[in-house]
């Protein structure tokens, strides 16, 4: 019987002892607002060497109030070339969203090269057209950017700027089936200036370049003029 007293003494102390624990785990909740974030102007900019830029910023918001953000990244208006910058805010409770713009430097000289043409990775593959744009005189529209053979989902239309001679850009192509991707040079794959050989006759090498995306294997791509 002392023992059945001292197992249900036990039973009720552990008992009111879980019950009180189990109180502690309740926390007060609260409604939070997401942050949200527009750029001003363009997300994607051209602009000319020696044009100063001025970024427009952007605005951001929580629960319709104006709140911080930050801007990372910066524009070397000396150098042709493709820059992002990133912009950034918190809510008070840490949520953070974020959104970006890509401003592309041009030299004006290369306004009067003209790319337009045929080429070919390997010799069993599909053509890669180039037609410089009647509107942009920087701006050619490309198919099939990885030339890869017979698969019609990667035969995709992209965009290619000429920044200055001799040196080509593709830029992060949001749109198609195959986005998000876009193109580094063979010989430096962390830059995005591309070597082009303007003076390439056919069967001579014109560009080569890295297809930096999810779908895209890493290597090298050599394309000849047809």
């Amino acid at each position: 019987m002392r023992n059945k007293l001292k197992f249900l003494s036990f039973f009720i102390i552990a008992s009111i002892f879980f019950t009180v624990g189990c109180k502690k785990d309740y926390i007060d909740s609260k409604e939070t607002f997401l942050p949200e974030l527009t750029i001003n102007g363009d997300a994607f900019i051209i602009q000319t060497v020696g044009e100063i830029y001025v970024d427009a910023g952007a605005v951001a918001t929580a629960a319709g109030q104006e709140i911080d953000y930050t801007t990372t990244g910066t524009v070397d208006y000396n150098v042709p070339d493709i820059y992002t910058l990133d912009y950034e805010a918190f809510n008070e409770d840490g949520f953070s969203v974020t959104t970006s713009r890509q401003v592309l430097v041009v030299d004006t000289l290369a306004a009067d090269e003209d790319y337009s043409g045929s080429y070919q990775r390997g010799s069993n593959t599909p053509v890669t057209i180039w037609t410089k744009d009647g509107d942009n005189p920087y701006l050619y529209h490309c198919n099939n950017p990885g030339g890869v053979p017979n698969n019609a989902p990667f035969n995709v239309n992209f965009d290619v700027y000429c920044v200055e001679p001799g040196i080509v850009i593709v830029p992060l192509q949001q749109s198609g089936v195959l986005a998000p991707f876009y193109c580094t040079d063979a010989d430096d794959p962390s830059s995005t200036r591309i070597l082009f050989n303007s003076s390439a006759t056919v069967g001579q090498v014109a560009y080569e370049w890295y297809v930096n995306g999810a779908n895209f294997s890493y290597l090298v791509r050599t394309f000849k003029k047809l």
